[in-house]
This record gives structure tokens, C-alpha cells and sequence, in this order.
């Protein structure tokens, strides 16, 4: 059975006029069931994958593919619920039926996405729809924190020459963005270490999966080429690069929910307003004599790599 087309559901974040973002949005509404990529929407954009999947993460709270699961499991919502105002003269399908109509394989697979979504079963939520899609989208409101960040683009572009890194790397997806925070006090008990060139220390971001909307992230600091760092740290080479810098200067309180929102700005209109294209190389949180911590007005610096 071939379920009846519905209207696109209403609930999609509004885009901002300019923002590059826009012509993704609206593209996934108008082809939601058939085959998309990360690679296919960036194009859309207009961006790297790279730097699509950061931005769009920060605009939106969600990496591209968890947003389009989740428009394509409220859509269907809407269908199972036959909610009041949509179509009330429609009888909801059998969930085979609308797990195949969503593009699923088989209904088991399509129960597992529902319930990552609304945290229940189909069946469930076919009992009480208006509560379960309320929570839901309360939920999805609810990942970008309401802190205003104080960002400043530096004029023009900064050459680095290639330089070597030592420290400890994580794998970073959303569900343990805590894990960042926690790196560092590793790196600092072991700081200063042999061969240390200076006390600025870096926050090194790379190696990005856009379709799960990951990517690995290293705490580090410079250490002189030929020296050997302690055994429990990693070396990394940093290429040369040409940077749009963006410096941060944070307010008291705790920096990890800062950084999320000065990131959100960063990829949302300062990077796409200055005029450079990013050249999808290495990301540096540089933590120079500025940056403390323990007190307002501490300042760091974020390098994003473009083309020169």
C-alpha cells in the first residue's frame, strides 16, 4: 500500500535569509524519503563536507543525518497519529506499510529509528501522539545552550608554517561532547614535558565523519621536531596552513557551554561572512598568555583553515 502524501510537517527550524543553510533545509523537506547524503546536501550548500557537517550541526543541534531521520520519523509520526487538522478521514497504516513508505527495510528497523526519536515504540505513541511529539521537539530545542558569545574575526589571514603536536585524542560524537573538557586535565599533569617549545597548548580538531557527525579531537601542546614526548602522549604534524582566525573572550562561568555557543556563531555567520573558502584541513583552539580559566574576559583564538 502507498501511503497518501501529507504536507510538510510544520515543525522545521526556519532558516535565516543568506544563511547557506537554506537551500539544505528546504531540499530535504522536498525529498525527505529518497536517498540523501552528507556529500549530496553539502554540495547544496555549497561547502566541504567537512565544514558543511560543523555548521550545520551548530545551527541546527544535531549532526545532517540525525536531523533528516528525525524530520523523516515526525513526518511519519504525522501519518501513524492521523493527528486532528492533518487529515482526519485518514486511517493510519499498518506499520509495515509505513516503514516501507519511509524508506526502511523492514518494520524493525523502522521501530528502532521511531523510538530514538520519541523515545517509544510506534505503538505507544499511536495511543497518545500529541504528548510524545511534544516532547520531542522539546527535546530538540533544548541542545544548543542560550549562552551569547563574544566572537571577533581578526582582520585578514594568517600563514602557520607546519609545526608537531604532542598530546591525547578522542573520538567526539554528540552523545559525549563532555569528553573534550575532559582531556585536558590529562595533558596539564603532565605539562611542562621534555622537549615542550612554549606553554600555549592547542585544541586540534580533525578526521570529521560527516555521516555520523563525528570527529576526533586532541588536546596538545608544541613539541621541538626530533624530541620524544612521555609515552602516555600522541605526536601529530599540523601542515602548513592559511587561517581566518575568530578570537573568543568568555564570560565567568563554566567554558565547555561557552565554546558550543561561540562555535555555533563561528559556523553559522562568521565563517560564511568572511569571504574565504574553508580549505577543510585541521581546526586550532589556540590557548595562548591570555586565556585563564579562572577568570572573565580569558581569550583564545579558533584558526579555521581556507584556501589561500
Amino acid at each position: 500500500m502507498k501511503l497518501k502524501p501529507l504536507p510538510a510537517e510544520p515543525c522545521a527550524p526556519p532558516p535565516s535569509a543568506g544563511d547557506p543553510l537554506e537551500q539544505v533545509l528546504a531540499y530535504i523537506e522536498r525529498r525527505l524519503f529518497e536517498p540523501l547524503s552528507v556529500a549530496l546536501l553539502a554540495d547544496v550548500a555549497g561547502l566541504s563536507p567537512f565544514h558543511f557537517s560543523r555548521h550545520f550541526t551548530a545551527r541546527i543541534g544535531e549532526s545532517v543525518m540525525a536531523y533528516v531521520r528525525r524530520r523523516r520519523m515526525l513526518r511519519a509520526a504525522a501519518r501513524l497519529g492521523c493527528n486532528p487538522g492533518v487529515d482526519d478521514d485518514f486511517e493510519a497504516p499498518a506499520l509495515i506499510d509505513l516503514a516501507l513508505d519511509c524508506g526502511f527495510e523492514s518494520q524493525e528497523a523502522f521501530t528502532r529509528a521511531f523510538a530514538q526519536v520519541f523515545g517509544v515504540t510506534p505503538g505507544r505513541y499511536k495511543r497518545d501522539p500529541v504528548r510524545y511529539q511534544a516532547a520531542a521537539m522539546e527535546k530538540a530545542m533544548n541542545q544548543i545552550p542560550a549562552v551569547k558569545p563574544n566572537v571577533t574575526r581578526l582582520e585578514g589571514v594568517t600563514r602557520k608554517a607546519a609545526f608537531v603536536v604532542a598530546g591525547f585524542s578522542e573520538r567526539i560524537a554528540k552523545d559525549n561532547m563532555a569528553a573534550i573538557p575532559a582531556i585536558w586535565p590529562k595533558l596539564r599533569a603532565l605539562m611542562p614535558f621534555d622537549g615542550q617549545t612554549s606553554p600555549v597548548c592547542y585544541g586540534l580538531c580533525y578526521g570529521s565523519n560527516e555521516e555520523e557527525g563525528s570527529f576526533s579531537y586532541m588536546a596538545a601542546a608544541e613539541i621541538a621536531p626530533g624530541k620524544k614526548p612521555p609515552a602516555a602522549l600522541t605526536l601529530m604534524q599540523v601542515p602548513a596552513q592559511t587561517y581566518v582566525v575568530f578570537r573568543i573572550t568568555l564570560a565567568a562561568g563554566e567554558i565547555h557551554p561557552q565554546m558550543r555557543a561561540a562555535m555555533k556563531y563561528i559556523f553559522t555567520e562568521g565563517l560564511p561572512n568572511c569571504g574565504r573558502k574553508p580549505s577543510g584541513g585541521i581546526d586550532l583552539e589556540v590557548y595562548g598568555e591570555q586565556f585563564n580559566p579562572e577568570k572573565a574576559g580569558s581569550v583564545l583564538d579558533f584558526y579555521i583553515p581556507v584556501e589561500p
